[in-house]
């Protein structure tokens, strides 16, 4: 009996699944073609050479007395340099150095 009841229910969640994959609609994003020709590639260029003066070599083991300087020096970087993306995005500080951004 308790056979019939497992068997019954694991057909009506197939069923259930089946019909709402069937149902599914993507969400049409409002997005638009990048062509890339409003990118400055000098400033770019620029951006670049002061991101990779700023050492942010991770170690493999921390301890409690872990230099994190760079790390702020380099979170300081990206907000001065890309004031846009830290107004529009939540920026979520993980681990103390990590960064994770929200759209």
């Amino acid at each position: 009996m308790t056979g019939y009841i497992i068997l019954s229910a694991v057909l009506v969640l197939l069923a259930v699944i089946l019909i709402r994959a069937a149902l599914f609609v993507e969400k049409k994003q409002n997005t638009e073609k990048f062509d890339g020709k409003d990118i400055n590639d000098k400033k770019a260029l620029e951006h670049l050479s002061e991101a990779i003066k700023i050492d942010t070599t991770s170690v493999e083991n921390l301890d409690k007395n872990a230099d994190f300087s760079n790390f702020y020096e380099f979170h300081e970087f990206l907000e001065r340099t890309y004031p846009l993306i830290h107004k529009t995005m939540k920026k979520e500080v993980i681990a103390e150095a990590s960064l994770l951004y929200y759209w």
